[in-house]
């Protein structure tokens, strides 16, 4: 058996592990910006209409500011 060989057959053996950390990587960055969304909407969600009319949006588009990712002005 040659040493290059050798080394393809680790290569290969680590691919499954690879996918998997990948996946748990996607996972994770995933759950992150479920907890940012759920995060900036309480904050708009507790704020009085007066307020998000000074940072451009009414009530009803809490949810699509958020999603869009629109800069609001502080």
């Amino acid at each position: 058996m040659s040493l290059a060989s050798t080394g393809a057959r680790r290569a290969r053996a680590w691919r499954p592990a690879s996918r998997v950390i990948h996946k748990i990587g996607v996972a994770w960055r995933r759950y992150l910006r479920h907890r940012r969304y759920l995060h900036e909407l309480g904050e708009l969600s507790a704020m009085d209409d007066m307020s998000l009319r000074d940072v451009g949006i009414s009530r009803l588009e809490i949810r699509a500011a958020i999603r869009l990712g629109t800069e609001l002005r502080r």
